[in-house]
């Protein structure tokens, strides 16, 4: 008699919108396709350049990026990110094959978290979970929420 298995829990990512930033076209639609099977909403794009520019104008509320596609100039993609309105405290997760992207040495470049590749799918899902949820908390715990995430009066 085959032994009655438990699927696991999936991590709900309901109400968080994730912007997933890899230019492999596989791992891209893996990292949307688990992601919004813990129901998460997902936005795909397979630039730095292209991340920027939609960061300019939409509201998310983490990064995941593939660190390689950012090159030698992560420190600069992040502060970037950093200096756009509604952006100050956005948290970058990154995702790498080289073991030399530590999260100690990412710590420097203003990620908020570093995994190392083969990733675990459910790592990835918790670790948004705890950062986005760390995030609104800080919001939360501010005398002016809006003002927290860089909004102005005009933009609330």
């Amino acid at each position: 008699m085959p032994e009655s298995r438990r699927m696991p829990e999936v991590q709900d990512l309901s109400g968080i919108t994730v912007l997933v930033v890899e230019q492999d076209e596989d791992d891209s639609k893996l990292y949307r396709l688990f992601l919004e099977s813990c129901r998460a909403h997902v936005v795909t794009l397979s630039t730095a350049a292209a991340a920027l520019h939609y960061l300019g104008f939409s509201v998310v509320d983490v990064v995941l990026a593939e660190a390689s596609i950012l090159g030698t100039a992560r420190r600069t993609f992040i502060r970037a990110v950093h200096t756009l309105p509604k952006c100050a405290d956005l948290p970058v997760l990154a995702v790498t094959a080289w073991p030399q992207d530590t999260p100690g040495a990412a710590d420097g470049e203003g990620f908020a978290a570093v995994m190392l590749k083969p990733v675990d799918l459910d790592e990835i899902a918790a670790t948004i979970a705890r950062l986005v949820g760390q995030r609104r908390a800080r919001d939360s715990s501010s005398p002016c929420p809006e003002l927290s995430r860089g909004l102005t009066r005009r933009d609330a």
